[in-house]
């Protein structure tokens, strides 16, 4: 295998600038990615232009250092080549993401590997060997011969009494140029720590990285990595579950923990057996949630995600829905279960868009609605009625024991019983965290 470090500036250019001209599958976007900046660096290095392969490293290091790369392997720039190479989408992932093995694709990413691979081991210290080797290279050539600094050059023609002459520019460029490349330069590697999870495949991801590293020929994780975007896709995919739609892109939302409550214990089972049928390619139904505002439609819904960990959640506002054929043709395109929660929608417009066309075995709609005129297009309907004054007394008081609040359970109760009033007995789950915080405040200003 290449080894970069015993190799002159000369040689290490052609090699560098070969395995970035042979890329296909992960060839950058000119200077703006980081092959590019390298490639920067190696034209000034052959030029001689000292300066802008200075400025090109750090540029480079800049870009290494700041993109959100994760820290797996001890040298960020091999970092870099892992992060393009498993977590972004690119031509062979997501051939690979449908199940697809296309002949051409397939030997690309094979060849690909054969130059990552040795790329992947250029570091920081071997560029600022050959720019001060080209330098070196330069002061030699330059006329005169190789000098000392140009202060020590005119200091030591002083003393000895001769008359001082100029540098001549190219030694002075020469001579800035050393001084420039003497500077510290900021090295690529680091200390490997533990990966923290930070993904929601990170233990296949793991072991795929392990498997990459440890190889002496990446040639052969070509299976691999295939088969592992083949069981938990590609792209954004492998790293969230949550996803909202958003002006024609599925984009990754924070997940948030439903509430611990046992509201609405029997729909819930309803909702968590059905998605449960779906994952196992069982009998399950297109389901409508019906209740009034604030009962925690939502909220139900996505609980059903939280507690079923290989399952995707899709939000799709009403405002989304004429854009609903894309996002379920982006899911198509994965080899996982995606759960679309179509939010806050009317019989209008989930008469239009629900089920045309014929949705993906992948795919599983829930809707949401306050009223049930929609629940002819659904399969099955499951309706949340306010809660009774027994049940929202529960839910506030478990709103605030999760907030730390102590409050005298005589007060919590005629608090709920103004609630029913006020509401005119349409109590809901978010009417449950307003009476929680007024009485939190309540108690602050005692």
């Amino acid at each position: 295998m290449i080894d970069f470090r015993a190799m002159t500036y000369h040689d290490g250019i052609d090699a560098v600038e070969n395995a970035l001209s042979r890329l296909t599958i992960l060839r950058g976007e000119a200077d703006k990615d980081v092959f590019g900046k390298l490639k920067l660096i190696m034209c000034a290095l052959e030029e001689g232009n000292v300066r802008t392969a200075c400025d090109g490293f750090h540029a480079m290091t800049a870009l290494l250092a700041s993109q959100d790369i994760r820290r797996v392997s001890g040298n960020i720039f091999t970092d870099f080549i892992l992060d393009r190479l498993i977590l972004c989408d690119n031509a062979f992932s997501s051939m690979a993401a449908r199940g697809e093995a296309d002949g051409v694709l397939y030997e690309a990413m094979r060849s690909e590997l054969a130059i990552l691979q040795p790329l992947a081991t250029l570091d920081s210290e071997t560029l600022m060997d050959w720019t001060r080797e080209r330098i070196r290279e330069t002061v030699k050539h330059s006329p005169g011969g190789p000098v000392r600094d140009t202060m020590s050059a005119m200091a030591s023609a002083a003393w000895g009494g001769a008359p001082v002459k100029a540098t001549p520019p190219a030694r002075e460029t020469a001579q800035r140029q050393t001084l420039m490349a003497e500077q510290p330069w900021l090295t690529w590697t680091y200390e490997r720590g533990e990966m923290k999870e930070q993904y929601v495949c990170d233990e296949a991801l793991e072991e795929i990285y392990a498997r990459i590293l440890e190889s002496g020929d990446w040639r052969g994780a070509i299976d691999d990595i295939w088969n592992f975007h083949a069981s938990y896709g590609s792209g954004k995919f492998l790293k969230s579950r949550y996803f909202i739609a958003d002006g024609g892109r599925l984009v990754p939302m924070e997940e948030t923990a439903a509430p611990e409550t046992n509201l609405y214990e029997e729909q819930y089972n309803v909702l968590v057996d059905n998605a449960i049928a779906f994952m196992r390619s069982g009998r399950y139904a297109h389901t409508l949630i019906t209740g009034g505002e604030g009962t925690g439609k939502t909220t139900l819904a996505m609980r059903v995600a939280n507690d079923l960990p290989e399952l995707r959640l899709v939000v799709v506002g009403e405002r989304e829905l004429e854009n609903i054929g894309g996002y379920i043709a982006e899911a198509s395109a994965q080899p996982l279960r995606f759960l679309f929660l179509l939010d806050g929608i009317s019989p209008k417009t989930a008469g239009k868009c629900v089920f045309s066309p014929a949705l993906p075995d992948n795919v599983m709609m829930f809707a949401t609605a306050v009223e049930a005129e929609a629940s002819s297009l659904f399969e099955q309907t499951v309706n949340l009625p306010y809660l009774p004054i027994r049940d929202y007394i529960e839910c506030v008081d478990v709103i605030l024991k999760r907030c730390g609040a102590i409050i005298e359970q005589d007060t919590v109760r005629s608090a709920c019983i103004d609630a029913q009033a006020d509401t005119r007995n349409k109590l809901t789950a978010a009417s449950a965290n307003v009476t929680a915080n007024m009485l939190m405040s309540r108690n602050a200003l005692r």
